[in-house]
C-alpha cells in the first residue's frame, strides 16, 4: 500500500524492486480544480487523478475527484504488458475507490493464469493505492 496527499498537486511515486529484480514503481499525478474567480484566494475544488503502476506488465486509469472528496467517474484505463499475455481488464468505481482488474496468463502458468488489480481508495486528504499484481504493496 501506498499513501499520497491529495492536497499536493503535482507527482507522486514509490519504486520497489520485486524478487525478480524488476523495479516497480506506482504512483499518482493530482491536478485540481482551482476557483478563483469571485474570491480572494484561491479555492481548490476536486480534481483529476491519474494513477499508475510500471513494471513488466503496466496500468493506469484516471478518475475525477469532486470538492467533497468523492471520486465521480473512473476512466482511460489502459495497460502494457510485456512476457504476459492479458485476458481481459475491468475498471470499476465506487464513491470512495476505484479498482482496475486485469486478467493474464504467463508462460509458466499458461491454463490457470492470474489475477490483480490495481486500486486507489480516498481516505480524508490521502489517497491510498494498493496493488496485487505483483504483491509487493510494501512501497516506501
Amino acid at each position: 500500500m501506498a499513501v499520497f496527499d491529495l492536497t499536493a498537486p503535482g507527482v507522486q511515486t514509490q519504486t520497489y524492486q520485486d524478487k525478480e529484480g524488476n523495479l516497480v514503481t506506482i504512483g499518482c499525478e493530482y491536478t485540481p480544480y482551482v476557483q478563483t474567480r469571485g474570491v480572494s484566494k484561491p479555492l481548490v475544488k476536486g480534481g483529476i487523478t491519474r494513477v499508475w503502476l510500471t513494471g513488466p506488465l503496466s496500468c493506469e486509469f484516471t478518475m475525477d475527484i469532486s470538492p467533497s472528496g468523492k471520486i465521480t467517474e473512473a476512466y482511460d484505463e489502459a495497460y502494457t504488458a510485456i512476457g504476459v499475455t492479458v485476458t481481459s481488464d475491468n475498471l470499476t468505481y465506487s464513491s470512495t475507490r476505484a479498482t482496475y482488474k486485469l486478467t493474464f496468463q504467463t508462460p509458466v502458468y499458461p491454463i490457470l493464469g492470474s489475477s490483480g488489480y490495481l486500486r486507489a481508495a480516498i481516505s480524508g486528504d490521502n489517497l491510498i493505492l494498493s496493488e496485487t499484481i505483483y504483491g509487493l504493496n510494501n512501497f516506501s
